[in-house]
């Protein structure tokens, strides 16, 4: 069983200055029984490790971070591993989506923001949409303005319309959000 007390950046530490050799680290971190534990171990190592042993990894990875019962917990790992597996972002996309609507739900897709492609992008402005709290909406949408197709953006505008005017630590959230999609929609500005 993997040591609890080893901390990850040790792990890599291990890895980076040779003293452990990659068959070493990689049976380390698949000792662990906690998924999350596991994915986010193989996730930090995969740099480390030879081609031989990464496609073992990221697979040992993913199906980790499938097992990872908490859908924000779920989402984290996955999109950790989008870096390394830009095919799971789908599915990462679809964790995000599983998370109850609020600040949770707004980081994720903020994080997948600049890494999806277009054809997710539709799915994740709906995401971003459901958001019930404005100020994470907000968040969300900002991150997602400038990525979005032309075909999105009235449905960008009405979102951030749709919105009163918040204030979050001095921040006027739904002026940013208007700022972030009317930049993309030079016809809107007067």
């Amino acid at each position: 069983m993997a040591d609890p007390n080893l901390p990850q950046g040790l792990l890599v530490a291990l890895l980076q200055k040779h003293i452990w050799v990659p068959e070493q680290g990689l049976a380390y971190a698949l000792q662990s029984s906690n998924p999350q534990t596991k994915a986010s171990l193989l996730t930090e190592i995969i740099d480390y490790l030879p081609q031989n042993l990464r496609e073992e990894a990221l697979q040992k990875a993913l199906a980790a971070a499938r097992a990872i019962q908490y859908e924000q917990d779920r989402a984290k790992a996955l999109i950790a591993l989008v870096d390394k597996l830009p095919e799971v972002l789908p599915e990462a996309l679809a964790a995000a989506r599983a998370i109850p609507p609020g600040i949770a739900r707004a980081d994720a897709l903020r994080a997948l923001a600049d890494k999806l492609p277009p054809e997710l992008l539709p799915e994740a402005l709906v995401a971003t949409r459901a958001i019930q709290d404005e100020w994470c909406r907000a968040k969300a949408l900002i991150a997602l303005a400038d990525k979005l197709p032309p075909e999105l953006l009235p449905e960008a505008l009405a979102a951030a319309r749709a919105m009163t005017d918040i204030e979050f630590e001095g921040e006027w959230y739904r002026a940013d959000a208007l700022g972030a999609v009317a930049l993309k929609l030079p016809e809107v500005l007067p």
